[in-house]
């Protein structure tokens, strides 16, 4: 059975009117002394902003970091479930708060989220990878997690790499390894 939050989250209303909302991404941020009081529906609307990171997934042009990181949070501990900006919580409130800047769906089954965007992580990393050299794809392939790492530490690693190696030359021109 198809989740009825997908398409919304997926297709191309992931824009919300902003005349249906006070919240303003141009306010000034507090000083850290200010005490923000946010109102339930700039609560509410912080919660969609997060779900709509989901629509960058299968974007090829979304940066790796931003989609690992995307995916770090919804395929999260389940134990952090409830915490108030998981993504299973995002999906709670988004769905069932009449604030919400989608129409009603009720709740939705994070589980069932989780297991469609699991179906499609593969054909998305693999576009996104396109966009690398044959050295990078190898990397992520065989190493994915040093490869996180590298990029949780400088989420330039790559560009700082690959603009290295436009300097100096690759290293590996013309071996097999880069015919790979």
């Amino acid at each position: 059975m198809d989740n009825p939050v997908i398409p919304a989250l997926a297709g191309s209303s992931l824009d919300a009117n902003p005349s249906t909302t006070h919240w303003s991404p141009a306010l000034p941020a507090p000083s850290s002394e200010e005490v923000v009081n946010w109102t339930e529906e700039e609560i509410v609307y912080l919660h969609w902003r997060l779900l709509q990171e989901l629509g960058h997934l299968g974007d090829p042009a979304t940066p790796l970091e931003e989609k690992l990181d995307t995916l770090r949070w919804i395929f999260t501990e389940q134990e952090k479930d409830g915490r108030p900006f998981s993504f299973s919580n995002c999906l709670r409130i988004v769905g069932c708060s009449p604030l919400s800047p989608i129409d009603y769906c009720g709740a939705v089954d994070a589980d069932l989220v989780r297991q469609h965007v699991h179906r499609q992580v593969r054909p998305w990393l693999r576009a996104s990878l396109q966009r690398y050299p044959l050295w990078v794809r190898h990397a992520v392939a065989e190493n994915p997690a040093w490869v996180e790492r590298q990029l949780t530490l400088n989420p330039q690693w790559i560009n700082e790499q690959l603009r290295h190696m436009a300097s100096v030359g690759d290293l590996f021109e013309g071996s097999d390894h880069a015919a790979g």
